[in-house]
């Protein structure tokens, strides 16, 4: 589920003035680029009071919570080195079945060469339980 990044950095903004108003908004960044994960973000922070900075580690837009937080971090540097350590970026592949208008996903992978295969061995078709035949194709996520 893709978010409208915008939204998001709000929804992160009023947590913060609401429960822990000495920090300041530094970044809200993806956390995956699977698209199940399209709701999870990563926010860093500065701490106001005492000049280090955070990281939490996930972000839930669907329940707009925080959490697995890391404080007392000393450098922006070290705060952006560890944004980056807990991002995912991963390139996935979505395999889909589709006719007319209607399209299912079937299975994601981080293999493109593997959704191509499995599109490949099949035909390019896919005939579900009821002999209904749908195309195949795959595209990244």
């Amino acid at each position: 589920m893709e978010m409208d990044l915008s939204k998001v950095l709000r929804h992160v903004e009023t947590y913060f003035k609401n429960h822990l108003p000495h920090y300041a908004v530094l970044t809200v960044s993806r956390k995956s680029l699977h698209p199940d994960d399209g709701h999870l973000y990563i926010v860093s922070a500065k701490n106001e009071k005492d000049n280090t900075f955070a990281v939490w580690s996930c972000w839930n837009e669907k329940t707009r919570s925080l959490n697995h937080g890391h404080y007392g971090i000393k450098s922006l540097k070290a705060c952006g080195n560890l944004v980056k350590e807990y991002m995912d970026e991963t390139k996935y592949f979505v395999v889909y079945r589709y006719a007319q208008k209607v399209k299912e996903r079937m299975f994601v992978t981080e293999n493109e060469e593997q959704a191509k295969q499995f599109c490949e061995d099949h035909g390019w078709i896919w005939k579900d339980e009821n002999d209904f035949v749908w195309s195949l194709d795959y595209r990244e996520a």
